[in-house]
């Protein structure tokens, strides 16, 4: 009894709070100036495009739901990644959700944390077997996306060096492994094991952990208020199970379906979303 009035209470705390954030919010992001969400064209299941050029994945899904159930008007912004960054950094962009690498003075990060970034290395098969980024020899080079989380935490960590980095889409680093231009490539886990079957590759590399530290996946803005009121609700979908179960076999277990699905297609959130 004393569980439940407790989470009963909690919920009672989150929605008073969204509340009081929603109505600043609308009004600051209305028909005329709405709220730009920066994300990227080539990282599903988390973002991207399908063939019509609509925004898909988890992350767009997400979004969308809490932004719906704030009530502002917003538009998502779609480019490779090292853009979508540079859009937000030149204050071009209001939001971002992705692997925080370090923290900007002057910009706020959620607490929430929507899911765990994890970093893989895949290796061609036949090429000589690492274990370790620190096991590359002289000349050695790893593929990875210009701006991304996996290249810039091992550049920041000291990992890897500028030159030991060679910059290239998912698509791209790809087609120069099966040609067997390149032997490696460091990518977010379950990014990259999704263009890896969409490409039908599997059995042409291998796929394991790499000493790259994961990342938390935060709600990234200049606005606090914004910020506050996506955790409340990030906090409240978790608590009636609405956030954790539809994320459960894309992005936390296996990839059963790899078909992109349309903005707002889960039902669990769905049921989130103002009308």
């Amino acid at each position: 009894m004393k569980t439940f009035l407790g989470m009963a209470l909690l919920a009672l705390v989150l929605m008073t709070a969204t509340n009081m954030h929603a109505q600043t919010l609308k009004d600051k992001y209305d028909k005329n100036h709405p709220l730009k969400v920066s994300c990227e064209n080539e990282a599903y299941p988390f973002e991207g495009i399908d063939d019509d050029g609509t925004p898909v994945g988890f992350n767009i899904e997400l979004i969308g739901s809490a932004l719906n159930e704030i009530g502002v008007n917003y538009t998502f912004v779609m480019k490779e990644k090292i853009t979508a960054s540079d859009d937000f950094e030149a204050n071009e962009t209001n939001l971002l959700l992705t692997p925080v690498v370090e923290r900007i003075p002057g910009v706020f990060y959620g607490k929430f944390e929507v899911v765990s970034y994890r970093v893989v290395l895949v290796q061609r098969k036949g090429a000589r077997n690492i274990n370790s980024l620190k096991e590359l020899r002289k000349g050695d080079v790893v593929v990875a996306r210009k701006g991304g989380y996996s290249a810039e935490k091992a550049l920041r960590s000291g990992i890897l060096t500028p030159e030991q980095i060679k910059y290239k889409s998912h698509t791209d680093a790809i087609e120069e492994l099966v040609n067997k231009e390149v032997d490696y490539i460091i990518a977010g886990g379950k990014v990259i094991e999704y263009y890896i079957k969409k490409y039908g590759i599997e059995d042409q590399v291998d796929i394991k952990p790499i000493d790259v530290p994961a990342g938390k996946m935060l709600f990234v803005s200049r606005d606090k208020q914004l910020i506050l009121a996506l955790d409340n609700i990030c906090n409240s979908m978790e608590q009636n199970g609405a956030l954790h179960l539809p994320t459960h076999p894309r992005i936390y277990g296996n990839e059963e379906d790899t078909a992109p699905p349309p903005v707002g297609a889960l039902p669990l959130l769905s049921v989130l979303v103002a009308v």
